[in-house]
């Protein structure tokens, strides 16, 4: 294991185009519980904290900043659930009530931020992380790094965001529609390179919801009015939205693959590992059954039956 800023790094639990998250230890004695940093490469800017005043319990916070060289670490709490990705690459799809209850929790979460002056501008499936119970949380918005253009995800980035740099709410909503359509189908509305996917998503170009076999007619409706091209004919509310789409698809909570669990572990060298719930019991072999004395008895005897009755009807003319 490697040492980084005062914690002892583990195993990575996710890679992005910004840099890594890892799952790790603070080296600090008697404080046992595990940690997620996101280590952003090659970061010399300061971070600041403006507009980062908004609270909400399905928010994910930033408890630390630290740095090594000119990398940039975020320190988060480890959840223990996985995220929403790996959710999706485990299942494939959601159930539309699953679906609902989770993006209720998220869009309650981004319309704290709303309210406090921020937009996250990145939401995708990644940044929706899971605590052991599956309660939904989502990964706090990048830090105010500059004044630069914001840095979305492409196949998640509303097109204003992505052609003219324009960030405001109606964004995130645009990446709620494409979560919802993605973990409802395994597939995204818009695919291809980032020009083929900004051009369909620009056009409102992308397959009808509606045209999946699964799909109510009501969901493809609620989802389909996220993805609009144009902001103005999205929803204003992240919480309208979400609360129009558990109307037509009901609310459930999230099946994970397993109640996740980290193992305690000795802090003397043997890594830590996440893993999903408890295995199924193992299945007994039937027994093989053996013949005893009289059972070969028993045998033999029909065997030699049944060589009679052959000899006497099959082996004359």
């Amino acid at each position: 294991m490697t040492d980084v800023a005062g914690f002892r790094l583990d195993s990575m639990i996710g890679r992005g185009s910004e840099g890594e998250v890892w799952l790790a230890w603070p080296k600090e004695p008697g404080d046992p519980m595990p940690v997620a940093l996101k280590i952003l490469r090659d970061r010399p800017q300061t971070p600041t904290m403006a507009g980062r005043t908004g609270t909400h319990p399905n928010l994910l916070r930033v408890t630390g900043v630290v740095r090594s060289g000119r990398d940039l670490i975020l320190v988060m709490p480890f959840l223990g659930g996985g995220s929403m990705r790996d959710l999706l690459s485990e299942r494939g799809t959601l159930d539309p009530g699953e679906v609902a209850g989770v993006l209720m929790a998220v869009a309650s979460a981004i319309e704290a931020l709303h309210r406090s002056g921020v937009v996250h501008g990145d939401l995708k499936p990644e940044n929706v992380m899971f605590a052991a119970d599956g309660q939904p949380f989502v990964a706090d918005p990048p830090f105010d790094l500059g004044g630069g253009p914001v840095k979305a995800s492409v196949g998640y980035a509303a097109p204003e965001l992505a052609l003219r740099h324009e960030i405001g709410p109606a964004v995130d909503v645009f990446a709620l529609g494409v979560i919802a359509y993605e973990a409802l189908t395994g597939r995204r509305p818009h695919r291809g390179d980032e020009r083929d996917v900004l051009v369909a998503a620009s056009a409102g170009s992308h397959r009808p919801l509606a045209s999946w076999p699964s799909i109510s007619g009501e969901v493809a409706r609620v989802v389909e009015g996220a993805l609009e091209s144009d902001p103005a004919r999205r929803p204003s509310s992240p919480v309208t939205w979400a609360e129009q789409l558990a109307a037509t698809a009901g609310g459930d909570g999230v099946r994970l693959p397993g109640p996740a669990s980290v193992r305690e572990v000795s802090r003397a060298g043997v890594c830590p590992t996440a893993e999903f719930g408890p295995r199924p019991p193992a299945l007994s072999r039937p027994r093989r059954r053996v013949l005893t004395g009289p059972g070969w008895v028993a045998l033999a005897a029909l065997v030699m039956v049944v060589g009679l009755w052959l000899l006497v009807h099959l082996g004359s003319p």
